[in-house]
Order: C-alpha cells, then structure tokens, then sequence
C-alpha cells in the first residue's frame, strides 16, 4: 500500500497565556497528497487531566473551549477537497496566536493507514495509552477501586484532595479520602515495574509522603490504607520489602483482592 506523507500538530490547552503552561488535549492532521484534514479531541467530559494540571480552574472553561474547538475543525473538514485552500487553511490554523488554544511546530510521518495514525497519535500524545509509553497502572488500580467503592454504595464519600499545607508549600494528591473520619486511601500497583529497584522505590516514595504528611499533620498514618496489586513477575523479594518498607509507617495495607480487609478498614458495614 502506498504511504502518504502527513503533517501533523499537537493541540494544546493554555487556560492561563501569561503562564505558558500547557497540556496536551488534541492533534490536527493535515495530508499534503490528498488534502484530507483530520483531527481528534479529548472528550469534553474527560477532564481529570486538565483539572489536576490547572487546580484553580472554574470548571466550565474547558467544556466550553473544547466544544467551540471541535465545531471549527469539524468547520475545516468541509474545505478538504480543494488542495490549495485546505492548505493554507492548515498553515493558519496553527499560526500563533494569542488564544486559549496552542498548536505546536509541524511534524511530519509516513503513513498507508491515515486514520490509524491519526488514531496512534492521539494515544501517543494526549492519552498516553500507547505502548510508546508506561501505562499508569495506580490510575488503573485507582478505577478497581472506585468501582468497589460504588458496589458498595459509598463512592460518594471519598473524593481526590489534595493535602496542603500552604506555609510551608506542602501540597500531596490524594485520590481517596473521606473529610468526616479523615480516612485515606492510595492505591499502589507493582505491575510492571522494569526492575526490582524500580518496585521497592515505588513503594518508598510513597512512604516517605506519609511521613511528611503526618509530620505536617495533615494525616494520621493508621487511618491510612495502601490497597496494592502484587507484581507478575519474579520480584517476590523486592516487593515483600517494599510492603514492610509501608508498613513501617504505621499505615494499613490490604491486597485489592482482599474485600474482607478493606471493608475492615472502611468500616461502612
């Protein structure tokens, strides 16, 4: 099959202009041999990524930004046919500007399946589920953990905070976490970690936040549950001193697959 050159933009968020501080919520693709102009988009309810990165964002902005974005590209597609026109009309759309919206420089890729690599892009760049990229395997487990929370009825009692300590800058996310008895959740996943050192350091550092969050006393360490998810591969004895380098701490620990445990500790029932 033949391949067909490709341009392509990653489009980016900048709620902020003044800060310069950006994330990726798109690309644009522009084929110079067909003229054909595709393009993807975070879905408009797909916010965690933007909200974490911009904490002080009013919540609306983005709904807003990246329904208008995607009603002018879905605009571009209509003036594909004509080669000099969607051209230029390419060139000016990731002209800078002074918006809420980046496109970055032109790359360019090879390509015999256009909407696969358009496809391909978008979990490269803006997803990173590839496997160009390390999958985040605590926001896997996290969502392992929400439902079980939701199977149980109580999913509304823990939301994701972050524990601040603004004199002394101090500021920890935590994905579950429960204002009335300050009970807090982490979900810690050893797959896939690319060696043995890799495993036990994935442990530690977050042992060592715990600390510093109780020093700063903004948790209590035994109102704490690291709920885990043990390696598949053969680091049985790093990831036995990972779990006492956590329980050092003074922490809870329950295997994900340990409903009694967790239950135990949600103490809900």
């Amino acid at each position: 099959m033949k391949k067909h050159v490709i341009q392509y933009s990653i489009v980016q968020f900048l709620p902020y202009p003044d800060r310069r501080e950006a994330v990726n919520i798109g690309v644009v693709c522009f084929c110079t041999k067909t003229s054909r102009f595709k393009f993807k988009l975070l879905a408009v309810n797909k916010t965690g990524r933007v909200n974490h990165f911009f904490k002080t964002l009013p919540k609306n902005i983005f709904k807003h930004t990246i329904q208008t974005l995607s009603e002018e590209l879905n605009r571009l597609t209509l003036m594909e046919n004509d080669k000099v026109l969607s051209n230029s009309i390419f060139q000016e759309l990731i002209r800078p500007r002074d918006s809420l919206i980046r496109y970055t420089d032109i790359s360019v890729l090879m390509t015999d399946d256009y909407q696969k690599s358009v496809e391909d892009l978008f979990n490269d760049l803006v997803a990173f589920e590839s496997n160009t990229y390390k999958k985040n395997h605590d926001a896997v487990l996290a969502g392992k953990f929400k439902n079980f929370l939701k199977q149980h009825h109580i999913e509304t009692l823990f939301k994701e905070v972050h524990l601040e300590k603004q004199s002394i800058g101090l500021s920890v996310a935590m994905p579950f976490f429960n204002e009335e008895n300050s009970k807090s959740v982490k979900p810690l996943s050893f797959m896939k970690q690319k060696d043995a050192n890799s495993l036990i350091m994935h442990a530690v550092n977050w042992a060592a936040k715990i600390e510093v969050l109780e020093q700063a006393e903004l948790l209590e360490a035994n109102k704490h549950l690291v709920t885990y998810e043990k390696p598949e591969s053969n680091y049985e004895s790093a990831f036995e001193f990972a779990l006492e380098a956590l329980d050092k701490t003074d922490i809870q620990l329950a295997s994900i697959e340990s409903e009694a445990q967790i239950n135990g500790f949600l103490n809900f029932h």
